[in-house]
């Protein structure tokens, strides 16, 4: 599979062995990449601070989108995550209790201290959902993190360099075939908005639009 002439790969997790996800990571330029992964780089996702809660809200990982990566080499090419192996990176993440592991700018020596994961949902739409991020595919992750210290969430909020979440991951990857993109994802994408009874009729034919142009 390609997309604007460059291949796009499946982003690959397992129960039993060393892949997952390690940390998220408190970041400039949002994202979701291989290799020890750190996902940076994709326009930032509905970011959002709870002042009264001290807490900030953003998608972690967005799922069957395809994410522009450069190789050492300087290759272009395009990761993306299944539904399927979005609910097994969170549920791995889980139970290896790495939830409130967060680093700031994909820095293994600035880890933050004080920052904890209090909610966070996949999104099942008709079932699970948010009205701050309608836009976002089915399937992708959705975090909120609180900060315990009033001044250290200040100082989180003022800093420049802070305006999302990337995950970091080790994963494999694989050739994205009809996995990612095929009649029966289409079919079933288009169902799902139909028979959504919180959409109204034009943002049903809105969201079937964005399934169709992104085949």
């Amino acid at each position: 599979m390609e997309k604007n002439g460059k291949p796009v790969f499946e982003m690959i997790v397992d129960y039993d062995d060393q892949t997952g996800m390690i940390r998220n990571s408190f970041v400039e330029n949002p994202a979701v990449e291989y290799e020890r992964y750190a996902f940076s780089k994709v326009d930032n996702f509905k970011f959002k601070q709870d002042d009264s809660e001290q807490k900030f809200i953003s998608v972690s990982i967005l799922a069957d989108t395809p994410i522009l990566r450069r190789n050492d080499e300087g290759e272009e090419f395009y990761v993306v995550f299944s539904k399927e192996t979005i609910k097994k990176i969170v549920n791995k993440f889980v139970m290896e209790n790495l939830i409130n592991q967060v680093s700031f700018q994909h820095n293994d020596n600035e880890i933050i201290d004080g920052v904890y994961l209090v909610e966070h949902f996949i999104i099942d739409k008709g079932r699970v959902e948010s009205p701050l991020f309608k836009d976002a595919p089915q399937g992708s992750w959705i975090t909120t993190y609180w900060v315990k210290d009033k001044e250290q969430y200040e100082a989180l909020k003022a800093n420049p360099q802070f305006k999302g979440f990337s995950i970091e991951i080790n994963a494999k990857i694989q050739e994205a075939f009809s996995a990612i993109v095929n009649e029966e994802k289409i079919l079933n994408d288009i169902k799902d908005i139909a028979f959504n009874e919180m959409l109204s009729d034009s943002e049903k034919e809105a969201e079937i639009k964005k399934v169709l142009n992104n085949i």
